[in-house]
């Protein structure tokens, strides 16, 4: 709706929609005034049990059981006047009725036992346990059409079900069980080790892949206990830090290791209905496991003043569940298979310091970064077909959406960031013509976009991310203030390319529309001529260079603890606090925000009060 579109007509009536050039485009005022429905219901029942038995003061069981049930039901509801419905002239198909109900049922237990005991400078604490899960869903939705009046506003008042829609849903069982064993060892409070291991069974693997095996080990050394720093006022600990081992996932559904079969349901043969399977079963499909090695070092000095936290880690997921692309004969696309692998290194930094400390009185600053790279050491053939479709998509316009055409697409590429952006190199618009110019692979230039020509133009991932603040009460009076940042990284201004390349000027739009794009030769424009209604398909000339400061909340308080209105009333306790967040943000690339999700800046004022 253009802004100065009339609301009312000369009646004073309100208008539905308006005809621009042909297309009709609703008020979005005129839902405001049927009877429209868009409810969600639950009912969650949950119960847990615990139960200890100290059999000796080194040993102790302990038992758990839990149960969650979950019933839940979903309604939207759009009657014929709604202005979904503008463009419709079936009058069966005007009004449309969404439900989705379903249940859930979810059991856990454990049984543990633990045993600790010291002698001289050894401290052994062992752990031993073992567990199940069970996890059952069903839901059902549905999708009916035909409401003529927003006050039938149930679902038997539909005349059909939607254009080619039934009744539909899913259902899933699963169950697991497992055990653990741990070991943490403890001399003289100076070398710290630990082990773990782990074994779990899944009903939703192959069945040769019931089982998975994992295990862990880490090791501390307190240097600040040694003797050699002993009388250290200055160093008050100091400790490194090492853990490597497995972990495990799952990520896929329950019965995508088993053949499954659906029966037709729009055809028969002689009478009688076929079956037929859905997808291949594979055996051999195991979990989704990921090695993880990390070194660090903990840190307090001057009486504990400053502390600080530094970890280096490389994460390797393997046996990533993938795609595999399967030949036509078989009668399946793909399956799933455990092919992909990807490696992730990065480094984590805290540093905390008090610089003022007298009586309740404090100042304290803080500061974080972080940096993270991540790499793609091996896909599968389904994912490179993927990346050929993407690309096949942006060069057919008339096939397809416009956000598939002029966003980057995800590409999986062997050696690559997931988070990198693919685009054509630019050269720029030709101030003869109006064109962008673009370079090919082969170092020659053309008009023409190719998605063969795609280029890493840049990673989303920014280079460090961190937060920095202050919190401080003097005085009864309180203050904390965070800030958050990112450095370095790139990001597709995909402002730009929608709202002035892209734009369609049947609407209002971007005043750049008509004084930064090309109109007449010899015209250094930053943008393509106006006279081209041509999407603009990833280009260089939108990868911007990325980088950001916002200050992401403040609160301020008053504690009126030791005052004559506390100590002369009723209360034990009142304060006063103010909370504001996302207060401003400064950016290195102007980008519009609140368009699809409302953006607010909030002001929260509390009193707490203890009587």
């Amino acid at each position: 709706m253009n802004p100065y579109s009339r609301i009312y007509d000369d009646n004073g009536q309100l208008i539905q929609s308006y005809n621009y050039n042909g297309t009709f485009e609703p008020n979005p005022i005129w839902n405001t005034t049927i009877n429209t429905k868009d409810v969600s219901e639950y009912t969650d029942l949950s119960n847990y049990f615990y139960g200890e038995w100290k059999i000796k003061p080194q040993l102790k069981l302990v038992g758990r059981l839990g149960i969650t049930a979950k019933d839940y039901q979903t309604d939207i509801f759009y009657p014929a006047s709604h202005t979904n419905f503008i463009n419709e002239t079936n009058v069966y198909q005007k009004g449309s009725y969404n439900q989705t109900t379903g249940k859930s049922l979810y059991t856990s237990g454990d049984l543990g036992i633990n045993y600790s005991f010291m002698k001289g400078s050894h401290l052994f604490f062992m752990n031993g346990q073992v567990n199940f899960n069970n996890t059952k869903y069903d839901r059902v939705s549905l999708s009916a059409e035909g409401f003529p009046n927003d006050q039938m506003d149930h679902v038997i008042f539909a005349i059909q079900y939607a254009d080619g829609g039934k009744p539909s849903g899913s259902e899933g069982i699963s169950h697991s069980a497992g055990g653990l064993a741990s070991l943490n060892y403890s001399f003289d409070e100076r070398y710290l080790f630990d082990a773990n291991y782990r074994l779990t069974g899944s009903s939703e693997y192959g069945s040769n892949q019931r089982w998975g095996t994992f295990w862990s080990v880490g090791a501390g050394w307190n240097i600040h206990k040694e003797k050699f720093f002993e009388g250290s006022s200055f160093i008050n600990q100091l400790k490194l830090r090492f853990s490597t081992g497995y972990t495990g996932s799952q990520g896929f559904n329950t019965y995508e290791a088993l053949s499954t079969v659906r029966y037709y349901t729009s055809e028969a043969y002689y009478g009688r209905i076929g079956s037929y399977l859905v997808s291949m079963a594979n055996p051999n499909l195991r979990w989704q496991s990921k090695y993880d090695s990390s070194v660090g070092v903990d840190f307090s000095l001057a009486n504990k003043r400053v502390n600080g936290r530094f970890d280096y880690y490389v994460a390797n997921t393997e046996s990533m569940l993938t795609d595999v692309t399967l030949p036509a004969s078989t009668g399946f696309n793909y399956y799933r298979a455990n092919l992909g692998k990807t490696e992730n290194k990065g480094i984590e930094a805290n540093l905390n310091v008090r610089v003022y400390q007298k009586d309740n009185n404090y100042v304290n600053v803080y500061a974080s970064a972080a940096h993270n790279k991540n790499k793609l050491k091996e896909i599968s053939n389904s994912l490179q077909a993927f990346n050929n479709e993407q690309d096949e998509e942006k060069s057919q316009e008339s096939s397809a959406s416009k956000e598939s055409i002029t966003t980057p697409s995800v590409r999986y590429i062997e050696g690559e960031s997931i988070n990198t952006i693919w685009a054509v190199k630019s050269l720029g618009i030709d101030p003869q013509n109006g064109k962008e110019i673009y370079m090919k692979k082969d170092g020659s230039v053309t008009y023409e976009w190719d998605a063969d020509d795609q280029i890493a133009a840049g990673d989303a991932m920014p280079s460090v991310t961190g937060t920095f603040g202050i919190s401080s009460e003097i005085k009864n009076i309180g203050c904390n203030v965070a800030f958050y940042y990112r450095l370095g990284g790139q990001i597709y201004n995909s402002t730009l390319v929608d709202k002035v390349e892209n734009a369609n000027l049947a609407y209002n739009v971007d005043k750049r529309v008509y004084t930064d794009r090309w109109q007449k030769a010899g015209d250094m424009a930053l943008y393509k001529a106006i006279s081209n209604t041509s999407y603009t398909r990833p280009t260089t000339r939108f990868v911007e260079d990325y980088n950001t400061l916002t200050l992401s909340s403040v609160n301020l308080y008053y504690d009126f603890r030791n005052t004559s209105l506390v100590k002369k009333s009723f209360l034990q306790q009142l304060r006063f606090s103010v909370n504001m967040n996302d207060l401003f943000v400064i950016s290195s690339v102007k980008t519009e925000r609140g368009t699809d999700y409302p953006f607010a800046r909030n002001a929260t004022f509390s009193i707490q009060a203890t009587f």
